[in-house]
């Protein structure tokens, strides 16, 4: 593939031999958050071993990156060589990972959850002031814009869901400035639409699309 193309990986949730198999044929992706990273075992023979870890050679053969979610343990993301801090501004692209679990009562703090999942508001509001001074054309985020979401689940006949700080967040960088393009993942579902002059795609887990950074041209795999 060209430099200029990349394929952008929906989330991925431990599945990593589906996940080499979908970078396996490109030379760039970016895994848009969930992908299954720091997950400790609780409880039996094996408690607090480490449940699986990404496949690093796969990664390295190209440059294939990650952004966290709120399923993945951010003090391990922290220490992986190809993780996208959030706020990371690249050519036309900006960054931003993380989102309120809706099942985190369900799940153990430090095993398969954790209180940093979201970025807080003090470092939303410094993101805020880097997105209005790059105004990227293309945003890449785990989590979506408020409006975004409230359209996703109505086209999915779903009920709405309740506000993030995340989306929330996200929601007062759109007000700002509108992107052209905004790829992000979280909610499982296919969703291709134009908001306010802004496409929005989110893809189903393990799905993913090839974008065009430049012409901003994206194609979706023929399955």
């Amino acid at each position: 593939m060209k430099n200029n193309i990349i394929r952008v990986v929906s989330d991925i949730h431990g599945k990593f031999r589906q996940y080499k198999r979908i970078i396996k044929d490109c030379d760039r992706s970016i895994q848009v958050g969930d992908l299954g990273i720091g997950f400790l075992r609780y409880g039996g023979a094996l408690h607090n071993t480490t449940s699986q870890n990404p496949p690093f050679d796969a990664m390295s053969k190209g440059e294939h990156l990650f952004q966290r979610g709120n399923h993945d343990n951010l003090s391990v993301c922290k220490k992986h060589k190809f993780w996208i801090p959030d706020g990371t501004v690249k050519d036309n692209m900006m960054f931003i990972g993380g989102e309120e679990s809706i099942d985190r009562e369900w799940r153990q703090e430090g095993y398969n959850w954790w209180a940093d999942e979201q970025l807080s508001y003090q470092e939303f509001e410094r993101l805020i002031d880097i997105y209005l001074t790059v105004r990227p054309e293309i945003m890449i985020t785990h989590g979506a814009p408020t409006t975004a979401v409230g359209v996703l689940c109505s086209y999915n006949h779903m009920r709405f869901f309740h506000p993030s700080r995340t989306t929330q967040a996200l929601q007062a960088m759109f007000d700002l400035h509108k992107p052209r393009l905004w790829l992000h993942g979280h909610f499982h579902l296919a969703f291709d639409q134009v908001i306010d002059g802004t496409r929005f795609i989110c893809q189903p887990e393990l799905g993913w699309v090839d974008c065009n950074t430049e012409t901003l041209e994206v194609k979706k795999p023929n399955v």
